[in-house]
């Protein structure tokens, strides 16, 4: 059996044979199908589980894996010799069925072998007489359904998460008076208004429902609780809703566990949800190499790096690593210099100006209610909290004497539900971009695996500020495993 440490020697040997082996699914008339096939001819043992499995060498060209910090999906080809005898899988059923990616040396057996890579298939084509091409997406592409239900009589069910203020319910059972806020158990429902007066209401938390005791005079509104309230626990629900079960084993270490809460009415496809929780605390969630979820957030790369000299070998980035759900960025131990590039080459791919300001959305209401949709006798401070959409957070930044055109975004909003949170944040955004940010492109010679996205390295160069070496953060990562190069973006 291969240990991390020998697989981690390994991939840092330049001298080692590379074997990729590909495991694709697939429907071929009316059959599931997996379709096994490699870089080199390789053959799996009869100890291994699938046993006397034949990879064909048919992978050709360079395989390569890419994905950014900013959410855009990570994407790959894989090229496919084809003398003709494969014309019939172009007939097979291909979009949308898995495809994962192992990485050993072909002495090894299967067991030993890691896996580097998940994905979707996007079809199967057919670019020119010798060759199949079969496009893949990461597994974001299976969240992109839809996340709610419907009722009994068409109505789509609400789906409420973590702390919820002024939600609008959806009347189930107009004899009985029985209103629907989620599909599903629910912690409390703290309050039922009609046109913002408190009401009676009997409350059956375990099917998400409430009952009035008398008939409503306008609109009814409530204020809920549910469990998952932290981002981390509202991922974790939101990929359960699609029955995707591999999360990296520390997104529920991500540093910010303020409360949130998330209410939804219209039909919102579930990746979109969870690109809006991932948002609230500034990160994005992405698949790591094993395809598990994972939050990552930027963060000051100098305010994280270790001293100088800290960085040896190879750390968070490597092999397994790639799963980091902290959000927390982790301390790559290995530091890059001119001497990796390919030809030394360095370019800035994009300069990120300052901004004057930054301004939150908090403690949003879910029905904003006009003056007359509430009775009279309301509370001057409760109308006005039913009336507004939500509240402000802002942050400032002394720039404009430097920078006179510098941005004042439009408000973002966010799902926070305290004030202190959502300051919080705001605080810790405008602190990033208090200073221009630039991005820079490079490819170096890497040994494969040995950084992930959202990883600080320290980086030497005698360019942009780098002479001396200086921290900064993995945002852009195209992987050429067989080959041992990787394209960088690194964000300071």
């Amino acid at each position: 059996m291969i240990t991390d440490a020998q697989y981690a020697a390994w991939l840092r040997d330049a001298r080692a044979r590379r074997c990729l082996l590909l495991e694709m699914q697939t429907v071929s008339r009316g059959q599931r199908a997996t379709r096994c096939l490699s870089n080199t001819v390789y053959v799996s043992r009869p100890t291994d589980n699938p046993p006397n499995v034949s990879y064909e060498d048919r992978v050709r060209g360079a395989l390569a894996f890419s994905s950014t910090i900013d959410g855009s999906s990570g994407t790959g080809t894989i090229e496919i010799a084809n003398y003709g005898d494969l014309d019939a899988w172009l007939d097979d059923s291909w979009l949308g069925w898995p495809l994962t990616v192992l990485f050993g040396d072909p002495s090894w057996s299967r067991a030993d072998f890691r896996q580097i890579a998940a994905g979707i298939s996007n079809g199967m084509t057919a670019p020119d007489r010798g060759k199949l091409s079969l496009a893949l997406y990461d597994v974001r592409q299976l969240f992109q359904v839809p996340a709610l239900k419907t009722s009994a009589d068409g109505q789509l069910i609400p789906l409420a998460l973590g702390t919820v203020f002024n939600a609008k319910p959806i009347l189930i059972d107009p004899i009985n008076l029985i209103y629907q806020v989620h599909n599903g158990p629910l912690d409390a429902i703290t309050d039922v208004r009609d046109r913002g007066v408190s009401v009676v209401h009997t409350d059956n938390l375990q099917l998400g429902t409430f009952q009035l005791a008398a008939p409503p005079a306008g609109d009814v509104t409530c204020d809920i609780v549910e469990s998952h309230s932290t981002a981390a626990q509202m991922l974790r629900y939101l990929a359960g809703l699609v029955d995707y079960r591999q999360i990296a084993p520390d997104l529920d270490t991500f540093p910010n566990v303020a409360p949130l809460g998330l209410y939804v009415t219209s039909q919102t496809n579930v990746g979109d949800l969870m690109t809006q929780v991932a948002n609230t605390v500034g990160a994005v969630w992405l698949p790591d190499r094993l395809g598990r979820v994972r939050l990552v957030r930027l963060a000051d790369p100098a305010s994280i790096a270790p001293p100088d000299g800290a960085q040896t070998g190879y750390g968070h980035g490597g092999y397994g690593a790639g799963g980091y759900g902290t959000g927390t960025p982790a301390i790559s131990l290995l530091s890059l210099s001119a001497d990796d590039l390919l030809q030394n080459q360095i370019s800035v791919a994009s300069v990120e100006s300052p901004q004057r300001s930054v301004q939150l959305a908090y403690r949003k209401n879910w029905y904003p209610m006009n003056g007359s949709q509430l009775a009279g006798g309301v509370d001057a401070t409760a109308a006005h909290s039913y009336q507004v959409a939500y509240s402000l957070a802002t942050a400032s930044n002394d720039v404009a004497n430097v920078y006179p055109l510098a941005a004042q975004p439009d408000v973002v909003e966010t799902l926070f539900v305290e004030q202190a949170d959502a300051q919080a944040e705001a605080d810790r955004r405008a602190a990033l971009r208090a200073v221009p940010r630039k991005v820079y492109a490079l490819t170096a010679n890497l040994a494969p695996l040995s950084i992930a996205l959202g990883d600080v390295v320290r980086f030497t160069h005698p360019r942009f500020g780098f002479d001396a070496g200086a921290p900064a953060m993995v945002v852009g990562l195209t992987e050429r495993p067989a080959q041992n190069q990787v394209d960088l973006q690194l964000w300071r």
